[in-house]
């Protein structure tokens, strides 16, 4: 799964934000993980200019 988050973001906060979403808060991520599944994940930060 591919973030993309347009703003003036923390990059370490938005990786944790992340990191919660899947492995806390979405239970299809959650269901996935426990049969096995391997979610690999990358956030992409753009910084407006």
């Amino acid at each position: 799964m591919i973030f993309e988050i347009t703003g003036n973001v923390d990059e370490d906060k938005a990786k944790r934000a992340v990191e919660i979403s899947i492995t806390k808060y979405c239970s299809v991520a959650i269901t996935l993980a426990k049969a096995g599944a391997e979610i690999k994940t990358q956030v992409i930060i753009n910084k407006p200019s």
